[in-house]
């Protein structure tokens, strides 16, 4: 419901028929995915796209996925609204989220972008890789070639350009924002 990043997995809960104890079972690769910053036409959004678009209706929209994944669960309005405004005001990557959304609204002429720049490493590890080509740095226009390393540039309202090694642990709250919440 206040992750970033999907899983990129099907979540199998067919083998979870009480006769036993939770069994978390997927298929597909397991990985951190984003997509685009926009959700397409007649799609609600989910994931980062709730920290930027829609977010007039964001306490239906954040509830609306959580009763989709698991039809049994009814969340709490109140206790959403009062994890959304912490997460606005101690977490600095809805902070930058929010930012950008800010920007987007005030400058619709400019074309922004979530890019990550990288590729996986001499031995093929892609696991620490997310799959999308679209993750984790607003970007303006194209930036050319990079160094290769992957990693999250972001920009801070005074303009500063920042660049956050792929080992940081922002990049395990983008996934995981309430076990994270202040990172």
């Amino acid at each position: 419901m206040f992750a970033f990043t999907s899983m990129g997995v099907r979540i199998i809960d067919s083998v979870n028929d009480g006769r036993g104890p939770y069994v978390f079972n997927v298929s597909g690769q397991l990985c951190h995915w984003i997509g685009s910053l926009f959700p397409r036409e007649g799609e609600r959004p989910e994931y980062a796209q709730l920290y930027i678009f829609g977010t007039d209706n964001e306490i239906k929209n954040r509830m609306a996925i959580g009763t989709y994944i698991n039809r049994k669960f009814h969340p709490n309005q109140d206790i959403v609204a009062a994890l959304i405004d912490m997460f606005n005001t101690h977490n600095p990557i809805v902070q930058l989220f929010r930012m950008a959304r800010d920007r987007m609204v005030g400058n619709t002429e400019d074309r922004y972008a979530i890019r990550l720049f990288g590729e996986p490493d001499k031995h093929g590890d892609v696991f620490s890789f997310p799959i999308a080509s679209e993750v984790v740095g607003l970007v303006v226009g194209d930036i050319g070639a990079t160094d290769g390393a992957c990693d999250l540039i972001v920009e801070d309202r005074s303009g500063q350009l920042q660049r956050v090694e792929e080992k940081h642990c922002k990049f395990m709250a983008m996934q995981y924002p309430i076990l994270f919440p202040y990172w």
